[in-house]
């Protein structure tokens, strides 16, 4: 009883703790992003997309689910099996990492891939910069096992603040790309300092056989399904780049960027905690039940609530934020809505899946999703551009959750009419209302005012309506978390 209590206090502590960093490092994101919009074209946001995507595509191979493996695991408190743990894992991941690099010389070498030289050296930049992240991150899953949210806050907060500031300045500075690429390298290497300074364990590479064969036994399913996900993430904006335009592609990132805020800033957060957790308590069937129950309730709560939001008013939000020339933004925005409102819950879905469940129906699932999107992309493309992109994404991503939820449910209990019925009721009632209002003042007032209108009347019909249908969730939450607040500042 008294472990279920300090996981339960730990899990709570992880969601404070990581909903900080991630309110943090996401506000400075947006507030400068903000700023090299307005300073940089949208092409070399394309640019910076396209490098960044055939880059995560060649990276597939150091991507084997380690995270994911040392959660899973069921580790002694003995030092000498944690180190033989972590030092197989360290050695797998530096193996891999110069079997990259080797790759990625040859392939540039000999010319096989055809890309500019300009991008060859953005890609090349990014995996230098990657590449001690790769093997040092495994300190940081190991922290996540352990619940060490605290650590993990604090390393995302200064990583992400120079990596930030430094970008901005550079872009201040007269720089384009490069200011863009600098915030992506120098968050990895401060991030993979940062995690060796306050890892609460550092072991030396090692090869043990038993480690590694059983890593690689689960690995390779890990692997496949890491590999299909890893394309199916990169393969639109990959599309978009090589067959319409740079600029398009940097209108379709605006897009995800904004969608994403919502996962970055709520859903990552829930997955990270709720995932470390169960792969602590999976042995307990009816923990696990409540635990990704009361997690999904959450989640389809507020990113439903915030990514409507965002929809309706991306006419206003755009222009004020970025100026008029990412008005072509809007309509992507609006179109890809449906994949970002099964985004953060498809992640969840998927990684408790693996930690708890079966990794190999994951693997068939995201093999199915990747299949389906390929083969709806390129007509999808030439009949309605990166519209058509928009709407192929959906469509995957829509299956996808779909079949993880049916998956699921095999193993775990989920009352699907509780998750879903009343806040679904509940924004439409609030959208349909706040629609009817703009489309009556759209010609009356300006921007600005039109976005602080509809705002306000879809945030009180929400959250009344949420108070008075749920107002057992509401005050759950209060005391949760005001609890939490009281018992953090008396140990302080």
């Amino acid at each position: 009883m008294n472990d279920s209590l300090g996981i339960k206090g730990k899990i709570v502590s992880g969601l404070i703790w990581i909903q900080f960093a991630r309110i943090y490092e996401q506000g400075i994101r947006f507030f400068s992003g903000i700023y090299l919009a307005r300073t940089i074209a949208p092409e070399f946001f394309g640019q910076q997309a396209y490098a960044i995507g055939i880059f995560a595509i060649m990276s597939l191979i150091v991507m084997f689910g380690q995270d994911l493996f040392i959660i899973r695991q069921n580790l002694s408190q003995k030092d000498t099996e944690i180190k033989v743990f972590l030092g197989s894992q360290i050695s797998i991941r530096i193996g891999l990492t110069l079997l990259l690099f080797t790759i990625l010389l040859l392939l540039w070498t000999a010319n096989i891939i055809p890309i500019n030289q300009d991008m060859k050296i953005f890609v090349f930049v990014l995996l230098i910069g990657q590449a001690p992240n790769y093997i040092i991150t495994i300190y940081s899953h190991y922290m996540e096992k352990l619940l060490h949210f605290k650590k993990l806050a604090l390393i995302n907060v200064i990583s992400a603040s120079i990596a930030v500031f430094t970008g901005v300045y550079l872009a201040f500075q007269g720089q384009t790309i490069w200011a863009l690429l600098s915030i992506v390298i120098l968050k990895n290497i401060c991030y993979s300092l940062l995690t060796l300074i306050l890892s609460p364990i550092l072991v030396k590479p090692l090869i043990n056989i038993k480690s590694i064969k059983e890593f690689f036994n689960f690995g390779k399913i890990l692997f496949i399904s890491d590999s299909a996900g890893r394309i199916y993430s990169k393969i639109d904006q990959l599309s978009i780049g090589s067959i319409i335009s740079n600029q398009a592609l940097g209108f379709y990132q605006r897009a995800l960027i904004l969608l994403h805020l919502i996962d970055s800033l709520i859903g990552a957060t829930i997955t990270q905690v709720t995932v470390a957790a169960i792969g602590k308590i999976k042995q307990s069937n009816d923990a696990t039940d409540k635990t990704l129950q009361q997690s999904i309730e959450l989640l389809t709560r507020v990113s439903i609530a915030l990514i409507l939001w965002i929809g309706i008013t991306a006419s206003e939000v755009i222009p004020i934020l970025y100026g008029e020339n990412w008005l072509p933004s809007v309509v992507l925005i609006q179109l890809l809505m449906p994949y970002a409102l099964c985004f953060s819950l498809n992640n969840l879905l998927r990684r408790t899946e693996v930690v708890s469940g079966a990794p190999k129906s994951v693997m068939i699932i995201r093999i199915i999703q990747l299949m389906l999107l390929g083969i709806l992309i390129y007509p999808m493309i030439t009949i309605w551009n990166a519209n058509g992109v928009a709407i192929a994404v959906d469509i995957s991503m829509i299956v996808s959750t779909i079949l993880l939820f049916r998956i699921i449910k095999m193993h775990i209990t989920l009352n699907l009419k509780k998750i879903f019925f009343i806040p679904i009721v509940i924004v439409c009632l609030s959208s349909i209302s706040t629609l009817l209002i703009k489309f009556q003042l759209a010609n009356l007032v300006g921007t600005f005012e039109l976005f602080f209108i509809e705002s306000t009347v879809y945030w009180l019909i929400t959250i009344t309506m949420f108070y008075i249908l749920e107002k057992s969730l509401f005050f759950q939450i209060k005391d949760v978390l005001l609890s939490r607040v009281l018992k953090m500042l008396n140990y302080n």
